[in-house]
């Protein structure tokens, strides 16, 4: 699972957000922006998405998430 780019996208821009997720994780600034590079799956976590779904004003935290391909599991 990971994030929506669009999501990635607007966390880079809201400041705020991105202080309540330094603050989250207990990470310097380095290391958020690194995470967002590479789509960090921490930010995955139930608490994590409630926290980005809250300052995003998104009711759905499953909104934030990148559509598993069906095609790609296994039966």
């Amino acid at each position: 699972m990971k994030l929506k780019l669009s999501v990635n996208k607007r966390i880079r821009t809201n400041k705020r957000l991105k202080f309540a997720l330094l603050d989250y994780f207990n990470i310097s600034g380095s290391t958020l922006q690194r995470w967002l590079d590479s789509n960090d799956p921490s930010f995955t976590e139930y608490k994590s998405l409630q926290l980005i779904a809250a300052y995003l004003h998104v009711d759905d935290v499953e909104e934030l998430l990148e559509s598993a391909d069906v095609s790609s599991v296994g039966i």
